[in-house]
């Protein structure tokens, strides 16, 4: 099985940065762009240690869903002025036939609707039903996404055939926990034989920092991180790294912030719905007893 991300980097690659150039206005870059040099001055950023467990240990949460499918076959009940739903993952689709309904208008009318909708998932129209199979997993493009679906009575629910659900995504399984990343944070600025900007302490590498590492102490930006699930944990001291190159100064400041963010992992796994065994009794005065017996769950 292969396992979607349980941390959406993205999201918090896109905080951090508007962070970052929000709070200093100078041109910012992630470590591994692959873009040339920027002018000076600018912001490097790069997360060098990422993984550490933190917060307790995970947590398991288990649910139960048995509407939730990938692949599935719906065939409706042609009725005359009938509202047909079909709703998948909470988004609701509707059909109203007309006077003289038949099966293959109100597939066609379904197909539609859900094929202008926003979910996950294609449609496809057979005439007497219709398929609804979910889009392609990302790290896993040969399995269809899961998603829920809830059709109305006038289909009547012996007519929903889960076709290729692999029988078992009724359960989810999550796994939830902290984690903890260091990011790294690097300011440049350059002094030449014609523009020295030493003297300027807003065109100062270690200033640059300093107004970055401040900024973080305010409610606006916290709460920022905070709605991309990022929790501050501590700065750690700036460190000058100036030195000369060639014939000019170059001002340059590094400064590492350790945070937090949470990691939900997801399985889905199936539950047993039928048992069946057979047992023999033994030391009986009559010859053995042998038992036959189900459980099945309803």
């Amino acid at each position: 099985m292969v396992f979607a991300a349980p941390i959406d980097w993205s999201a918090r690659y896109d905080a951090i940065y508007s962070w970052a150039f929000g709070a200093t206005g100078v041109t910012t870059r992630w470590a591994d762009q692959d873009e040339a040099r920027p002018d000076f001055p600018y912001l490097l950023l790069d997360v060098i240690a990422t993984g550490k467990e933190g917060g307790g240990v995970d947590e398991i949460r288990r649910t139960t869903d048995l509407t939730r499918a990938r692949d599935v076959v719906v065939t409706p009940i042609a009725q005359d002025d009938t509202t047909y739903s079909v709703t998948i993952n909470g988004t609701l689709f509707t059909f109203l036939s007309d006077a003289s309904a038949t099966v293959a208008e109100i597939t066609a009318g379904l197909v539609a609707a859900i094929t202008a909708g926003a979910e996950p998932v294609t449609a496809t129209d057979n005439t007497t039903d219709f398929d609804v199979v979910g889009d392609f997993e990302t790290l896993n493009p040969t399995v269809p996404q899961l998603f829920t679906i809830v059709v109305s009575d006038d289909f009547a629910g012996a007519n929903i055939g889960y076709e290729n659900n692999d029988a078992g995504n009724e359960v989810q399984q999550e796994v939830t926990g902290s984690r903890e990343f260091t990011l790294n944070v690097q300011a440049f600025e350059r002094n030449t034989r014609t523009d020295n900007p030493g003297t300027d302490p807003d065109r100062n590498a270690h200033n640059m920092l300093t107004i970055l590492q401040s900024s973080l102490g305010m409610p606006t930006v916290q709460k920022q991180l905070r709605d991309a699930n990022i929790a501050m944990i501590e700065e750690l001291p700036i460190t000058d790294l100036s030195a000369v190159v060639e014939d000019s100064f170059l001002s340059r400041a590094s400064m590492d912030i350790r945070m937090r963010t949470p990691s939900i992992l997801l399985e889905y796994t199936g539950f047993v719905e039928d048992v069946s065994g057979t047992g023999t009794y033994s030391g009986a005065k009559v010859s053995p007893i042998t038992q036959t017996y189900s459980v099945v769950s309803t």
